[in-house]
């Protein structure tokens, strides 16, 4: 059934890796979604009702919904990730309306305890949940242009700088952001200042050979 959530900036990430410790889950879930938008904190909490899930709130709703697009399902820690958006605005984007009293200690408590019990509700239905495989075929479909490239099928060794030192040769280049998947593969966003820009260094890099004689595979990050 689909949900009747209405979109805000709060996204409720679900099927998070539980191996995977709570600082570098943080971190990790920062690099990944940071080439959305602007991210304005991100709640993830070990304790037996947020296990396995998190908060990722970004400033505005269309980078929300643009990562809600692009990641749901994306294989992260060996695991395909859960989104939605969350039910509730959080404290910190009440905070930034304007809408929050910070001297209403108690809703701010209630309002607490009830996103800790969404994320209760929101795993317990997605363990009852039949798990959906995922279409291969739609996987490898190409996105729509977009000045942020997803580079996949690179070799174990590669890194940021060498990333760097191939990708800046095009005109337009910001950076490189590798993305931790948890499986030994190795995959990075890598931005450029438009679409156009982005549009020639995918044209040339896709297919590159690496030192290893893997083919780089280089397609558009998932709006």
């Amino acid at each position: 059934m689909a949900s009747t959530i209405a979109p805000n900036q709060s996204l409720y990430v679900a099927n998070l890796n539980i191996q995977v410790k709570k600082d570098e889950m943080k971190r990790a879930l920062y690099t990944l979604f940071t080439a959305y938008g602007r991210i304005v904190d991100i709640v993830h909490q070990r304790s037996d009702r947020m296990r396995g899930v998190a908060f990722v709130i970004f400033r505005d709703i269309q980078s929300a919904t643009t990562a809600l697009r692009g990641l749901n399902g994306f294989m992260f820690y060996d695991r395909p990730l859960k989104l939605k958006y969350a039910k509730r605005k959080s404290k910190i984007i009440a905070l930034l309306d304007g809408e929050y009293n910070l001297l209403a200690n108690k809703e701010a408590a209630e309002t607490e305890d009830a996103m800790d019990h969404d994320a209760m509700e929101e795993k317990e239905s997605d363990d009852e949940s039949e798990e959906s495989e995922q279409d291969e075929e739609e996987s490898e479909q190409e996105a729509v242009p977009h000045h942020i490239l997803f580079v996949r099928n690179l070799s174990k060794n590669m890194n940021a700088a060498t990333l760097t030192e191939l990708f800046k040769k095009h005109e337009g280049f910001r950076e490189v952001r590798m993305i931790p998947s948890g499986t030994g593969r190795v995959m990075a966003f890598v931005e450029y200042a438009s679409t156009e820009q982005a549009t020639v260094a995918k044209d040339v890099m896709h297919g590159f050979a690496q030192a290893s004689g893997r083919p780089m595979k280089v397609t558009y990050a998932k709006r």
